[in-house]
C-alpha cells in the first residue's frame, strides 16, 4: 500500500505531466507492475492527468518486483546482518545473485525485458510503465546496453523518459524528481 507521502508524490507527478503535456505528451495506456503500490500508482496517475477520461490501466505481473525470497520480509537495515555474504555480493555484482527462495537477478531481468519488448512491438503511442526500482532499472540498462546495474539511480516516485526515433530507443530523462521540489511543487500546487 502507499503511504500518503506516496500517493502525494503520485499527485505531483500527474500535475507535472498536465502543466508539460506539450513535452510530455498524455499516454494512451498506462502499462502497471501486478503489485498493490504499482496499481496505486498507475490508478491515481490515471485519475489525476485525465479524470472521468481515464486511460486504462493494464496490470503485467512480469514488471512485477523482483522476487526476494526469504529477503522479502526482513527490513532493510537487518539484511547486511542476516546475509552479509549475499548482500556484499547484492551490492557489487548484482547479476550473479540468487536469492534464497526467491529469483536469480538473470531471471527477474528476463522476465522484466520480454514484458518491456513486448510493450515495445505492441504499440507505437506514448505510455507510461509503473514499475519498480530494479524493473526500471533492468529497462533502463536494456536501452543504454549495458550490464552495470549499479551505474542506473531510481528514487521513489521519479521519472524517467524513454523515446523510440529511427527504431532506436534512448533515455532522454532519467531518475528525474524534478515534480518533488520545493519550487516546482509551488508551481504544480497553482495549476490544480
Amino acid at each position: 500500500m502507499l503511504t500518503e507521502e506516496g500517493k502525494e508524490q503520485c499527485r505531483l507527478l500527474a500535475r507535472f505531466f498536465k502543466v508539460f503535456k506539450e513535452a510530455y505528451p498524455p499516454p494512451s495506456v498506462i502499462y502497471s507492475s501486478s503489485d498493490t503500490r504499482a496499481l496505486q500508482t498507475a490508478c491515481i496517475l490515471s485519475y489525476e492527468i485525465f479524470g472521468d477520461d481515464r486511460r486504462p490501466v493494464i496490470s503485467m505481473p512480469e514488471l512485477h518486483e523482483m522476487r526476494h525470497g526469504e529477503w522479502e520480509n526482513t527490513p532493510h537495515k537487518k539484511v547486511p546482518e542476516l546475509y552479509p555474504e549475499l548482500y556484499r555480493l547484492w551490492m557489487e555484482d548484482p547479476i550473479k545473485v540468487k536469492f534464497p527462495g526467491g529469483e536469480s537477478t538473470i531471471e527477474a531481468r528476463q522476465r522484466t525485458i520480454m514484458a518491456w519488448r513486448k510493450l515495445l512491438r505492441e504499440t507505437d503511442d506514448d505510455i507510461i510503465v509503473i514499475g519498480h526500482v530494479v524493473t526500471n532499472t533492468f529497462i533502463l540498462a536494456d536501452v543504454q546496453c549495458t550490464e552495470n546495474l549499479r551505474t542506473i539511480r531510481q528514487d521513489n516516485a521519479c521519472l524517467n523518459v524513454i523515446e523510440e526515433e529511427n527504431c532506436k530507443l534512448k533515455v532522454v530523462l532519467l531518475n528525474s524528481t524534478l515534480h518533488l521540489t520545493a519550487p516546482l511543487i509551488q508551481i504544480l500546487s497553482q495549476a490544480q
